[in-house]
């Protein structure tokens, strides 16, 4: 943090020499370019030292004298400068430092504050984010003028014509330094933007010191913005995400108030899954590469690649109508104001997984950087085959002949067996570089991050089904299992802006690839009781995630329009290649290969989606008594495809006399054993593709908005508006080898006005109206089907292995919205928060379970009759004493869907919502020394039970108990390069379990784990 910033309220300031009202202020350039973090010394009676900002600029207060003044501390060529201080009248210095000899050039700025002001200066400040900064000061060079801004993050200062320079400070900010001109008849208008920043180290035994509250950590900027924001908001930056050491963006996810992670990716907001919540990117919506999910898993993004994670709990015309939980979204890393290169490498050990030998499946020689598809590519023969792999009928040519079908089978690489391999320590390595230049009166910028990360789980576990009996829960089937599983992260983010004039006009470009993979490996053991014997079965997996996406943004203001045009095009695709399990029965010998239905399958699956997001808005400012507000008009169009496509394939026996069955994989299917050569029993290849694993779905939504922001005093504030969508939902489920038969299409088409209306009123006493208020909203928003819940044709749930039928007569659902939320902001990076909201669900969307004839039970969707969702949220961040402070936050949320009329064979007619945890909290006990450069963090998580599975035919709700959880994160800077961070993980290493009743049916633990991480930065 900048030493200028003890001339704020909220800092504390230990400085016999701040007695008196002298100031000498100014910049330090080297050459052209502004010379950031070096010492700037007054030499007196009280030496006074400041540090200068990323913009080359200082302030130092002081007693009025006579003052030596050096730049650079000792040991520099630098020769002192006398300075006069005379009270009330500041002195401004411009200090240039020859690029080839070092010699400096000081220009005295002469004092002016007796001159009569017949003009004005006007502007904005803003955080790099783009949001309003509340309380920031603002000088002008040489004159004894100064302005606070409002909250709004104007200012306005009286001053007299001419060429001025304006210098802009807040605490835990930067500084930036304008030069303007202004004439009697034409005042100037200026918008700047400040980045966060550190405190520096000071070396004088009579230094200023500054006690920075230990909160301020990067989250007091989204204070500001929450604080400001027309819609309740909550969120993390970048800051506080390191202090918690989460390495993606799902387990940052978890400390925000109200959200619970589900499966370590899938976010819920307010209790509500995926169906009622939406990810975007810099404001763009984003595709999904999940077979069954519209939400993007937020284990794709690494922390390291994102500036902050904001959630958006109430809605605003300017966001999609399908809106209910809350918008996540998801901000990359912004263009910096300052040179940005920094390079960290960590480690970590995981209890049970590292140095412990695992099993894996056959690797290819790029697995390790999360690209396997080629080496698990299906043969081309079989990909690019005239039609299903399947023996011609007696009366029907359509199929093959048992030759070609045994041609066919020896394609495939017998590769079915595992190796073992040993567990390294998961390694992570990020790196960013980014700068901003003056290129010819425009500002470009550029910033280019790289993230990769290698990490090794293994879990250990049980799980137990149970039947309905005469005595109540029967134990049907148990399982044990051992999963082993290596993740490869790939991120890559580019940013490239240009800024130009006074009045923030730009224009960027976001460009950012995540790719995940995943080998997987599993083997579980099966018993029942009713059965003599069990079974060992084998699953071999790979799998490969990707985003790509592209964004433009810019703002150009035309008289008192803003214009904003936005666009963005995204790629998500998921392969999941040479899929294999097999199963082996037990016998009186051991363990043979079960000959008994699909004993094996091998699996090939692909997914892709894009999507194009644009819209044009425009905004006018709007100055009424209250401040700054604004009134937005403006259109959208959004459109996504989707193509999902899977081919399934097995080995079938034509008897098994003189097969080894006892044997491995790798020993049975040979050439040898595949296709009939006369010599009894043989194996042969079957397709089982079905007419449902092949289908194409889009959604088209056009929309227009327009909201009004009016500030009508400085203590109220209202927001109107209403959004129009149009949206077209169609999927078309084909057989891929048969062009005769009629592809099976079903489409939604719906027309929606979605009204808003908020008010934003300052409460408690007069002149608290910056830092205490009272929000109270409603609003009316849609949850659509998901695109494949509208075809009848049956499919295979990737995650469940459940029979899904949709439902074509699915109706979109309307949801009811209503908010209230205290706020208090008693200082800069702290707060407390008290909110209460409920939803009210017409037609809501809920999975129920049929019973099927020929396929048992079926899980199929329906319009329920009705939900309600209510909830409180508490959220505090303060400040305590020495260095110490606590941040915490606590969701209490009850939930109740009625799904009577629904014809489900589901046990509870009446429950609250699937994945809604009642209660959700989060603590952090922290301590952070400005002078050692050492914080320290622990954090608390945990949440409460929720069903994770629907009962059907008397069973129980099965559900997700109470998991506690426990990181340490200790961080220790040294100098201004470098940083060591060590993480505790998971400490209390609580089991993950999941009841039925009172009967466990499943238990795992993901075991504790320590990692060091070192990083540097210039």
């Amino acid at each position: 943090m900048l030493l200028f910033t003890l001339l704020s309220a909220e800092m504390a300031i230990v400085a016999p020499a701040l007695a008196a009202d002298g100031r000498v202020e100014g910049i330090v350039l080297f050459g052209d370019s502004p010379l950031p973090d070096v010492p700037v010394v007054l030499a007196g009676d009280h030496d006074v030292q400041a540090m200068t900002g990323p913009e080359g600029t200082f302030v130092i207060p002081a007693v009025p004298g006579t003052y030596a003044l050096s730049v650079g501390g000792e040991g520099t060529a630098f020769t002192p400068v006398s300075v006069t201080l005379v009270e009330g009248q500041p002195v401004g210095l411009r200090i240039t430092l020859d690029v080839n000899t070092g010699d400096a050039t000081v220009t005295q700025v002469q004092a002016a504050a007796a001159a009569a002001a017949d003009t004005w200066i006007r502007g904005t400040l803003y955080t790099a984010s783009g949001q309003p900064l509340v309380g920031a000061r603002v000088y002008i060079s040489g004159l004894a003028a100064e302005a606070s801004t409002d909250p709004k993050g104007a200012f306005e200062i009286a001053i007299p014509a001419g060429t001025w320079g304006v210098i802009a400070a807040a605490p835990g900010f930067g500084t930036r330094s304008v030069a303007v001109t202004t004439t009697v008849a034409n005042a100037a208008t200026v918008t700047l933007k400040l980045s966060p920043t550190a405190v520096p180290d000071t070396a004088s035994s009579q230094r200023v010191d500054v006690v920075a509250s230990p909160v301020n950590d990067g989250g007091a900027e989204l204070l500001k913005e929450r604080q400001d924001a027309v819609a309740v908001t909550d969120g993390i930056g970048a800051g506080q995400i390191a202090r918690t050491g989460d390495s993606d963006t799902a387990g940052a996810a978890r400390r925000v108030t109200g959200l619970t992670v589900i499966g370590g990716k899938y976010v819920y907001v307010r209790g509500l899954g995926d169906r009622y919540s939406a990810t975007t990117l810099d404001g763009a919506s984003l595709p999904s590469p999940e077979p069954e999910r519209r939400v993007v898993p937020l284990d794709l993004f690494p922390t390291a690649l994102i500036d902050s994670l904001v959630i958006q709990k109430t809605w605003t015309p300017d966001q999609s109508g399908e809106f209910s939980g809350g918008v996540v979204q998801i901000r990359s890393r912004r263009i910096p104001e300052a040179p940005v290169l920094s390079l960290s490498l960590s480690g970590a050990y995981a209890s049970g997984t590292t140095f412990t030998t695992v099993q894996q499946g056959a690797r290819g020689p790029t697995d390790w950087l999360g690209f396997g598809n080629a080496s698990r590519a299906l043969p081309d023969e079989v990909a690019n085959s005239a039609g299903a792999l399947k023996a011609a009928g007696r009366f029907s040519t359509d199929g093959y002949t048992a030759d070609d079908l045994t041609a066919f089978g020896e394609l495939f690489p017998n590769h079915w067996g595992l190796s073992d391999r040993l567990a390294l320590p998961n390694l992570g390595v990020n790196f960013a570089i980014g700068n901003k230049f003056n290129v010819g009166g425009a500002r470009v910028g550029a910033l280019l991050g790289l993230a990769y990360g290698n990490a090794w789980d293994v879990e250990d576990g049980y799980e137990n089904v149970y039947n309905s009996g005469a005595n109540g829960l029967a134990l049907s089937r148990e399982t044990t299992y051992t999963e082993a599983k290596n993740t490869t992260r790939i991120g890559g983010m580019g940013s490239l802006g240009v800024e130009w004039g006074n009045a923030g006009d730009n224009v960027s470009s976001v460009t950012l690839l995540n790719h995940n993979s995943e080998a997987k490996a599993t083997l579980y053991d099966t018993s029942e009781p009713s059965a003599s014997g069990g079974t060992r079965n084998t699953a071999i997996d790979w799998q490969e995630q990707q985003l790509l996406s592209e964004q433009l943004q810019a703002q150009v203001t035309l008289g008192p329009i803003q214009v904003l045009p936005r666009y963005t095009f995204a790629v998500a695709g998921r392969l999941a290649p040479d899929h294999r399990e097999y199963t082996y029965t037990q016998t009186d010998d051991g363990y043979a290969v079960s000959t008994i239905g699909s004993w094996n399958e091998l699996r090939w699956e692909t997914l892709s989606e894009a999507s194009h997001d644009g819209g044009l808005s425009l905004r006018m400012p709007l100055r009424l008594g209250g401040g700054d507000g604004a009134v937005t008009a403006g259109a959208a169009l959004s459109t996504r495809t989707r193509a999902g496509n899977t081919r399934r394939f097995m080995y079938g026996f034509r008897g098994t006399e003189g097969l080894n069955l006892t044997g491995s994989m790798e020993d049975l299917i040979v050439p040898e054993n595949i296709g009939d050569d006369g010599d009894g029993s043989f194996l042969e290849i079957e397709e089982g593709t079905a007419n449902s694993d092949d289908y194409t779905a889009s959604q088209t939504v056009l929309a227009g908005f327009a909201m009004a922001d009016i500030p009508w005093a400085t203590r109220l504030r209202t927001l109107f508006g209403v959004r129009v969508e149009q949206s077209t939902q169609q999927v078309t489920t084909f057989e891929t080898f048969d062009a005769d038969l009629t592809p099976i299409a079903t489409s939604l088409s719906t027309l929606d006005p979605l009204p808003v209306a908020s008010v934003t009123l300052g409460v408690g006493p007069e002149g608290s109206t910056s830092s205490m208020q009272l929000r109270a909203g409603y609003s009316r928003t849609v949850s659509r089907p998901e695109l494949r819940e509208l075809s009848e044709v049956p499919f295979y749930e990737y995650r469940t292995g459940r029979l899904v039928v949709g439902n074509p007569d699915l109706q979109r659902a309307i949801i009811h919205n209503v908010d209230l939320r205290w706020e208090w902001y008693p200082s800069t990076g702290e707060s407390v928060s008290v909110a209460m909201f409920g939803k009210q669900f017409e037609q809501p969307i809920e999975s129920v379970i049929a019973v099927s004839a020929v396929s048992g039970s079926v899980s199929t969707l329906a319009n329920a009759k009705s939900a309600t969702n209510l909830g409180a949220e508490i959220d505090a961040r303060k400040a305590l004493i020495a260095d110490f402070y606590v941040s915490g936050n606590v969701a209490v949320i009850a939930s109740r869907v009625d799904l009577e009329g629904t014809d489900g064979n589901q046990t509870s007619s009446v429950r609250p919502l699937q994945g809604q945890s009642p209660y959700v909290a989060n603590l952090v006990l922290g301590w952070d020394h400005a002078e050692t450069k050492t914080v320290i963090n622990a954090v608390y998580n945990v949440f409460g039970p929720r069903i994770v599975a629907v009962g059907t035919s008397g069973i129980p709700d099965t559900y997700e108990m109470p998991v506690h959880r426990v990181d340490l994160v200790v961080s220790q800077g040294f100098g201004k390069t470098f940083n060591v961070r060590l993480t505790g993980k998971n400490l209390l290493n609580w089991a993950s379990r999941q009841k039925i009743g009172d009967q466990i049916a499943s238990e795992s633990r993901e075991g504790w784990g320590v990692g060091v991480a070192i990083g540097a930065k210039l």
